[in-house]
């Protein structure tokens, strides 16, 4: 069922500053689906229980830490990611900035709650904006990053960043698990979700924002995710002779464990296309 989003008097939204809805992240709250949905024009998320759907539902605001401020008008609050309740964020809410940067020119981020709650930030590269993110089941985090220029059209990445390296005041950063271009037929990437498959594969779902432009498309893209790369192999400390350990190396002989790059580590694809009917 295809429905409109309902303002706080329960008529649907109207004007593009009260309906500028970014994100979607379904939860159980108080035993009852929840839609939270963050508004990027007014900073504002929005709670929307399925009583008795979500078709009827009229918001609730949800009151946001004082932490939360200062984002620039329609570049603020754009993604929203709810983290697994195993993992070191204990279920926490989190949002991210599009474009509002803070003065390390990175873009910003907030923990709503849990154990780790406070800012902290996300490294900015190549100019990208971040579009939207969704935890993995391991409790990594998936940020989708959508740039546009005019000398090359829309540009696409996704980066995996490190779930544990979340916290209050960090600075986190992350590996590039796919970037592509219009060559490659993609288009204004801004929603992203993960599903689990029948066979226990974990999909990623993408769908573009086409701006109501006759020149623009919808396309929904989906990929299976590969799990983590492995650890790199161990270096051996040759002999004074030059020769190689024949017995199996100790602690003690083990070098530059972690001088291998992220890109020498991955010895499968990040992420593949997903069929259906493969």
């Amino acid at each position: 069922m295809l429905a409109p989003i309902l303002g706080y008097d329960g008529e649907p939204v109207a004007g593009t500053r009260a309906s500028d809805a970014e994100g979607l992240r379904i939860v159980l709250r108080d035993s009852v689906m929840t839609a939270l949905i963050p508004f990027e024009e007014i900073d504002e998320v929005r709670m929307f229980a399925a009583e008795p759907d979500f078709a009827a539902a009229t918001p609730r605001r949800l009151i946001l830490p004082v932490f939360v401020y200062g984002l620039r008008s329609n570049e603020g609050l754009e993604s929203i990611a709810v983290a697994p309740t195993d993992g070191p964020l204990a279920g926490a809410t989190v949002l991210i900035a599009e474009r509002s940067l803070n003065l390390e020119r990175n873009h910003r981020a907030f923990i709503l709650d849990g154990p780790r709650d406070g800012p902290f930030s996300i490294r900015r590269t190549a100019d990208y904006d971040i579009t939207d993110a969704v935890f993995l089941p391991d409790g990594d985090l998936l940020i989708l990053e959508r740039r546009f220029r005019f000398t090359e059209g829309f540009s696409m990445r996704i980066r995996r960043i490190d779930g544990t390296t979340i916290a209050v005041n960090a600075t986190v950063d992350g590996t590039a698990l796919l970037e592509a271009g219009v060559r490659d037929r993609i288009d204004n990437m801004e929603g992203m979700a993960i599903t689990i498959g029948d066979d226990g594969e974990t999909l990623l779902t993408l769908i573009s924002d086409d701006n109501h432009n006759f020149l623009q498309h919808t396309i929904v893209l989906r990929f299976a995710v590969a799990p983590p790369p492995p650890p790199p192999l161990p270096r051996l400390r040759r002999a004074s002779d030059g020769t190689l350990p024949r017995t199996p190396a100790k602690p003690e002989s083990i070098i530059e464990a972690g001088s291998v790059s992220d890109r020498e580590r991955w010895t499968v694809p990040r992420l593949r296309p997903y069929d259906a009917g493969a």
